[in-house]
C-alpha cells in the first residue's frame, strides 16, 4: 500500500465526500483524494460511521499496488471495530481484518477504481503510480498537495470557462429571441402592409377589371384639374357605355359577362397613353381622362380608336359576340372646370349618342343641357303618370280575313300629357325602357287588359283574346310567368283569352329563358305571338323550337305588298312558312283594299289596320262591339 496520510478521527476532524473527491480536514491539515463519484460517497459515509466509535481511532488512506486496477485502501485503527467484515464487504469490493497491536482493531477495505472511471483531472494519479511508490511520505504529501493545487486551478479555469459558456449561451439565446422577435415584427409588418394595400385596392380599384373606380378616377381628375389651373392645358373626359351589354349577360351568364368587361378594359388601355386614366364606374360604364391634350380633336381620335377596337368580336364560351359603345366627350375648361361638371356633361353627350343610334362618339354642346333637362322633365312626368294611373289602354280590333268578323283585339298604350297632350309611343316607350319604368307599365297593361276583357265578357259580349305587348326588360324578371298567372287569377280571365306579344329581340337575347317561361304560359292556355316579324335577325332559325302560336307581319311589309315585289315576296313567304309550322298569321297596318285582297289571296288568317279602325278608347271599342254582329262594315270607317 502506498500511504497518503493517516488521520485521527476525532471531533476536530471533518470528512466530506462530493464531486468525485474525498476531503479530510484535521487540525491544520487539509487533504483531497480524487475518486469516482460512488467511491467518494461510500468513503465519506464510512468515515462518519468510524467517528461514532471513539476519539482514539485513526484512518490511514492510500492506494494499493497489488490490483490490476487502481484501488483505494482505508486502514482503520481503533479500540473497537465499527464494522464487521461482512458489513465492510457490502460497502467495498474487498474487506479483511488487520493484525494490529494489542487493544486495537482494524481492517483494510479495497475499492477498485477502473481506469475508465477516472476523468482527465485525476488521471495523473494512475499514470504516475510507479513514481509515487518511490517517494517518501513527506515527498508524497508534497506531491499530492502540488497536484491538488494544480487540479484546483484547473477546476477553477473549467468553472470560469463554464461560466463564460453560460454567458455566451445566454447571449446567444437573447440574440435568438431578438432575431425571432425581429422576424415576427417583420412578418407582422408585411401582413399589415398587405392588408393596407388590399384595403387601398378595395377602396380605389374595381374588383372585376382591376381598373380605378369612381373614387380613384375623381381623385386623379381633381389633381389633373389643379395642375391645369397652375399650368394651363386641355383635358378631356370621356364617358363610355357599352351598347346592349346586358344581352350578353343574359345569354352567357355573369361570369362570361365579367370576362368581356375585363377584355374591354384591356382594349381601352391599349387606346390611351400611360399618363391617361381609364376607370370603370360600374355596370357597363367606363370613364377616361385624357391628360394634357394638344387640342380636342385628340379626344375624337381616341374615341374612334376605341370604337374600332370594341367593334372587334369577343369570344366568350366558344361563341363570338359583337357589341358597340356610345362615347360622350367633355373638354376642360370649355365644357366644365370641376369633376362633377365634366362627368355630367360627358354623360349628357353619351346619351345624345344613344338617342342618335348608338355606337358613335359625340362632343358635349350647351344645347344638350336643354335637351337633357327636357328628357329629365319627361321622365319625371312619366313616373308621375305611372304612379297616378294616367296611362290608358286603347284597343284595335283584329278581323278574320275570310269572314270579316272581329275575332280578337290588341291593347295599345296611350299617354295624354297634361302639358304636351297626346304623347307618341316612340317618344316615351324608349324612355320607359331605359329607366326601367317599362316593367311596372307592362304589368299594369296586362292587368288592365285582362280586367277590361273580363268585364266585356261579363257584360255578354262574345269572348275573344286580347293581345298585350311585353317588353324585353320584362323578360329579365324571373317571376314573369308566375306574375302573369297571378294577374289572370286576380282578374278571373281564362288564360286562353290572353295573348302575349313579343318582339324578335326577346328571342335573340333571351332565347333560353324565354323558351322556358313561354312554354309554361302556353301550357296554361295563354296565346304567344311574335310581333313585327321580319324585322329581326334570328327568329327564322328559332321558330320551330319556340312555343309560339301566331306570327304578326310588320306593317312595313304589309303596306308595300302591292307596290314592292320584294315586300310581296317576303309576306307571301312568311305566310307559307307560318302555315307549314301550323302557326297563325296576322298582318298589321293594312290601309287599303288592295292590300287586304293580297292577304286573302295568300291565305293570311287575320289583319288589323286603319282600313277598318284605329285603336279606340274602351268606351268606343265597346260601342263597336255592340254594333258589330255581322261581317265587317264597308272599308274606310275609322280612317
Amino acid at each position: 500500500m502506498i500511504e497518503l496520510a493517516t488521520f485521527p478521527i476525532n471531533s476536530s476532524a471533518a470528512i466530506t465526500g462530493a464531486r468525485n473527491r474525498v476531503r479530510f480536514l484535521a487540525e491544520d491539515l487539509e487533504f483531497d483524494v480524487f475518486a469516482s463519484t460512488r467511491l467518494a460517497a461510500v468513503t465519506s459515509n464510512l468515515c462518519r460511521r468510524l467517528y461514532k466509535h471513539g476519539n482514539d481511532a485513526s484512518l490511514t488512506i492510500g492506494f494499493g499496488e497489488y490490483h490490476q486496477d487502481c484501488s483505494l485502501q482505508l486502514i482503520f485503527r481503533g479500540s473497537s471495530n465499527p464494522l464487521s467484515r461482512h458489513d465492510a464487504g457490502s460497502l467495498f469490493d474487498d474487506a479483511y481484518p488487520l493484525r494490529l497491536e494489542t487493544g486495537h482493531h482494524g481492517f483494510t477495505v479495497i475499492k477498485r477504481i477502473p481506469n475508465r472511471a477516472f476523468d482527465p483531472s485525476e488521471r495523473f494519479i494512475i499514470d504516475q503510480r510507479e513514481r509515487l511508490v518511490r517517494l517518501t511520505k513527506a515527498e508524497l504529501l508534497e506531491e499530492v498537495q502540488q497536484r491538488n493545487e494544480e487540479l484546483t486551478a484547473l477546476l477553477d479555469e473549467v468553472k470560469q470557462q463554464s461560466e463564460r459558456e453560460k454567458e455566451l449561451a445566454a447571449a446567444a439565446a437573447v440574440a435568438e429571441v431578438e432575431r425571432r422577435e425581429a422576424r415576427e415584427l417583420e412578418k407582422a409588418y408585411r401582413k399589415l402592409a398587405k392588408a393596407h394595400e388590399h384595403e387601398h385596392r378595395l377602396a380605389n380599384y374595381d374588383a372585376v377589371t382591376g381598373l380605378p373606380n369612381r373614387t380613384c378616377f375623381e381623385d386623379r381628375l381633381t389633381q389633373a384639374i389643379e395642375r391645369a389651373e397652375r399650368e394651363p392645358q386641355n383635358l378631356a373626359v370621356m364617358f363610355l357605355d357599352l351598347d346592349h351589354f346586358k344581352n350578353v349577360n343574359d345569354t352567357v351568364g355573369h361570369a362570361e359577362g365579367d370576362q368581356l368587361l375585363r377584355e374591354v378594359a384591356e382594349r381601352l388601355l391599349g387606346c390611351v397613353r400611360k399618363s391617361d386614366t381609364v376607370a370603370r364606374l360600374g355596370g357597363d360604364e367606363f370613364t377616361l381622362a385624357l391628360m394634357n391634350i394638344a387640342h380636342p380633336e385628340v379626344a375624337a381620335e381616341v374615341a374612334r380608336s376605341i370604337l374600332q377596337s370594341i367593334s372587334q368580336p369577343f369570344v366568350l364560351g366558344g361563341r363570338e359576340f359583337y357589341i358597340g359603345s356610345s362615347i360622350g366627350i367633355a373638354v376642360y375648361p370649355d365644357d366644365g372646370d370641376t369633376v362633377d361638371l365634366l362627368l355630367r356633361n360627358a354623360d349628357t353627350a353619351m346619351y345624345e349618342v344613344k338617342k342618335l343610334g348608338r355606337n358613335n362618339h359625340q362632343f358635349y354642346s350647351p344645347e344638350m343641357n336643354s335637351q337633357a333637362k327636357a328628357r329629365l322633365d319627361l321622365e319625371n312626368s312619366l313616373r308621375k303618370a305611372v304612379k297616378n294611373e294616367q296611362l290608358k289602354l286603347y284597343y284595335q280590333p283584329q278581323l278574320d280575313c275570310a269572314t270579316g268578323e272581329i275575332v280578337s283585339m290588341e291593347a295599345l298604350l296611350r299617354w295624354h300629357h297634361d302639358d304636351y297632350g297626346s304623347m307618341p309611343l316612340e317618344q316615351f316607350i324608349p324612355l320607359a325602357e331605359e329607366t326601367g319604368l317599362i316593367v311596372d307599365i307592362g304589368y299594369w297593361a296586362v292587368r288592365e287588359a285582362c280586367r277590361q276583357n273580363k268585364a266585356w265578357q261579363d257584360a255578354g259580349y262574345a269572348p275573344m283574346p286580347v293581345a298585350v305587348n311585353l317588353s324585353m326588360r320584362q323578360f329579365e324578371q324571373r317571376d314573369l310567368a308566375d306574375d302573369i298567372m297571378d294577374i289572370l287569377d286576380e282578374t278571373g280571365l281564362d288564360p286562353r283569352w290572353l295573348e302575349l306579344e313579343l318582339t324578335e329581340g326577346v328571342f335573340l337575347h333571351h332565347v333560353e329563358s324565354a323558351r322556358a317561361m313561354l312554354a309554361s304560359l302556353k301550357k296554361a292556355g295563354v296565346i304567344i305571338s311574335i310581333d313585327d316579324f321580319g324585322t329581326g335577325y334570328s327568329s327564322l332559325s328559332q321558330l320551330r323550337r319556340l312555343p309560339i302560336d301566331t306570327i304578326k307581319v310588320d306593317c312595313a311589309f304589309s303596306q308595300g305588298i302591292t307596290e314592292d315585289p320584294d315586300d310581296a315576296a317576303i309576306v307571301s313567304s312568311i305566310i307559307v312558312l307560318a302555315h307549314n309550322l301550323k302557326l297563325n298569321v296576322i298582318a298589321e297596318g293594312v290601309e287599303n283594299e288592295a292590300q287586304l285582297a293580297f292577304l286573302r289571296e295568300h291565305g293570311c288568317n287575320q289583319w288589323q289596320g286603319y282600313l277598318f279602325s284605329k285603336a279606340l278608347p274602351p268606351e268606343d271599342f265597346e260601342a263597336l262591339l255592340r254594333e258589330r254582329h255581322s261581317p265587317e262594315r264597308k272599308s274606310g270607317t275609322g280612317g
